[in-house]
C-alpha cells in the first residue's frame, strides 16, 4: 500500500494498492502462462487531484473515491486482501509499504483508519527497514534507491503516485526476499516460485497514456510513409514512358 498526501500532510490525495495472492501462484504453476504480469493486481483510488492521478497511473484506470469511503476500503483490504466489496473471506494479510509507519500515523491522525491491533490477521513488512538490514551502511532507503539497487525497471516521472509506487514496492519486496534467501537450499516448489516471481519484479515499466498515444501516432505515420514509398516505387518501376504520376498523386 502507498499513500500520497498533500504537501502539508493534512489531506489524503490518493491510496495505491497492489496485491499478490499466493493462491494465484498455485494456479500459474498448474496452468503455465507467459503473462506473469497478471500475478500483480494494482489499483489507484484518487480522492483529490483525480485527473492528474488518473493521467499518471501506469497500471490501468484510476478510480475516484470519496473520503467517507476510505475507512471501509482500508478495513476490507486489511481483512480480505482485496479492495472489492464482494470479498468477504478473512485472509492472512501481509501489509507491505516503504516507510509504512509514517503512512499509518497520518491515517489515524485524520481519523481514516482504526488501530491495527484490531486486525489479528495482519503481518506488517516495511521494505525500508528490510533494505537497510540487507544492505549494511545504506542509510537512504527511498523507493527509487531500492529499485535502482535491484535493477527493477521504473520511470522516474511515474514515482510519487500511489498506484505506481504500490506496484513497485511489492516488486521491491520480491527482490528483497529473493536476495536475502539466495544462499538457502531451495526446495523444488520454491525454485518454481522464484522462476515465476523474478520476471514479475523485473518486467518492463509500462508506458504512460500520453506515451501510448505518441507511440500509436508515430506508428501510424510510419505506416502511411511506408505505404506511399511502396506505391511510388511501384509507379517508378512501371517503365511506361506514357504514364504520368497523376494516379500516385491522387493517392497522396
Amino acid at each position: 500500500m502507498d499513500l500520497e498526501m498533500s504537501k502539508d500532510q493534512t489531506q489524503l490525495n490518493e491510496i495505491g494498492i497492489c496485491t499478490l495472492d499466493t493462491r494465484d501462484l498455485q494456479d500459474f504453476k498448474q496452468k503455465p502462462t507467459s503473462d506473469t504480469r497478471k500475478l500483480l493486481s494494482t489499483y489507484s483510488f484518487g480522492l483529490h487531484r483525480y485527473k492528474a492521478i488518473s493521467k499518471r497511473f501506469r497500471y490501468g484506470q484510476a478510480e475516484y473515491m470519496e473520503e467517507n469511503k476510505v475507512n471501509d476500503l482500508l478495513q476490507r483490504v486489511l481483512r480480505t486482501g482485496s479492495p472489492f466489496p464482494q470479498s468477504t473471506e478473512t485472509r492472512q494479510v501481509i501489509l507491505i509499504a516503504n516507510g509504512i509507519f509514517h503512512d499509518l500515523f497520518n491515517l489515524r491522525k485524520m481519523g481514516l483508519m482504526q488501530d491495527l491491533s484490531d486486525f489479528a490477521n495482519i503481518i506488517i513488512v516495511d521494505t525500508c527497514d528490510l533494505f537497510r538490514r540487507l544492505v549494511k551502511g545504506e542509510t537512504r532507503a527511498r523507493l527509487w534507491v531500492i529499485l535502482k539497487y535491484f535493477h527493477i525497471p521504473y520511470c522516474y516521472d511515474s514515482l510519487h503516485h500511489g498506484g505506481n509506487d504500490a506496484n513497485l514496492t511489492l516488486k521491491a519486496l520480491i527482490m528483497l526476499t529473493l536476495e536475502s534467501c539466495k544462499n538457502f537450499n531451495w526446495s523444488p516448489e520454491q525454485n518454481q516460485n522464484r522462476a515465476l516471481l523474478l520476471p514479475v519484479a523485473r518486467e518492463a515499466a509500462p508506458l504512460a497514456e500520453w506515451q501510448l498515444r505518441k507511440t500509436t501516432k508515430e506508428a501510424t505515420i510510419a505506416q502511411k510513409k511506408a505505404f506511399r514509398e511502396t506505391r511510388f516505387n511501384m509507379w517508378a518501376d512501371n517503365g511506361d514512358e506514357d504514364d504520368d504520376c497523376s494516379g500516385f498523386l491522387l493517392e497522396l
